[in-house]
């Protein structure tokens, strides 16, 4: 994994090690979830894991988001409010039958799912590391969550990631039987956490460890770990563009705020 770092190689103590593992494992379970047996749930559970990772991400620098920070810290790029209602009416039942029958297009859903949280677990982690985002400007409200976000967007719009894309979807089409066995362990999970869009952030746990026993999840831990190392230099360029994102958003050149939260439906 040393890959993903511009800092020196960490040892299995290092607190830089344990937010990549939470990283990646966050990442895997989100891309779970549309492959869960559980029906309809899936679009809470990926809205749960996303909000998971920034705050574990974020408890690990000393800071208790509140819910208004994570929203900040989150929001997806705004859409039209006659589309999203559209499509959620007419599209949103139709994607839930064909993604069940046709396994092609929950591996698609899957993969964007995991490069998306990856994305953003990386580039939070890279920003906490790096003091582009500090405890200390956290404690003074949703400001310096607003400045990630913008970077964080602007850095995804200018990335090529269609080669990890690629990879993320061979990783999940090749592996269908441990993807199955997983995406079932995670279903009863987070059936278990009892997550809902009111209740508070902080009050929904997460088994880590019970995730971290499963042979299935652990395997594919590691192979996406290994998928990600097969792409040289690819975090690195991702940093890179954040830096810049960054810098931009300071002179004032960034783009307007999105409006919405959570992940692409």
């Amino acid at each position: 994994m040393d890959e993903l770092d511009r800092t020196p190689a960490s040892t299995p103590a290092d607190p830089r090690a344990d937010a990549l593992s939470l990283v990646l494992l966050t990442s895997l379970l989100g891309g779970l979830c549309p492959l869960s047996p559980i029906p309809f749930i899936d679009d809470l559970a990926v809205r749960f894991v996303q909000r998971y990772q920034a705050r574990k991400l974020l408890a690990s620098a000393g800071v208790t988001p509140t819910s208004e920070q994570l929203d900040a810290l989150l929001r997806a790029p705004a859409r039209s409010a006659w589309w999203t209602c559209c499509s959620m009416v007419l599209l949103y039942p139709l994607k839930k039958i064909f993604r069940k029958v046709f396994y092609f297009l929950a591996v698609k859903e899957s993969a964007d799912l995991t490069a998306e949280l990856l994305h953003q677990g990386l580039l939070l982690r890279y920003a906490l590391d790096r003091k582009h985002l500090s405890p200390r400007e956290l404690a003074q409200g949703t400001e310096a969550a607003i400045r990630f976000n913008r970077a964080m967007h602007l850095t995804l719009q200018r990335t090529d990631s269609g080669a990890l894309n690629a990879v993320l979807r061979r990783f999940f089409a090749g592996s269908r039987v441990l993807i199955q066995e997983a995406a079932a362990s995670v279903g009863r999970l987070l059936g278990r956490v009892g997550f809902s869009r009111k209740r508070p952030e902080g009050e929904a746990p997460l088994d880590e460890r019970a995730l971290r026993d499963s042979p299935a999840v652990a395997s594919l831990t590691q192979q996406l770990a290994a998928a990600l190392e097969g792409d040289d230099g690819y975090a690195e360029r991702l940093y890179a563009a954040f830096d810049a994102a960054l810098r931009e958003v300071d002179q004032g050149e960034q783009p307007a705020l999105p409006q919405s939260s959570g992940p692409t439906p």
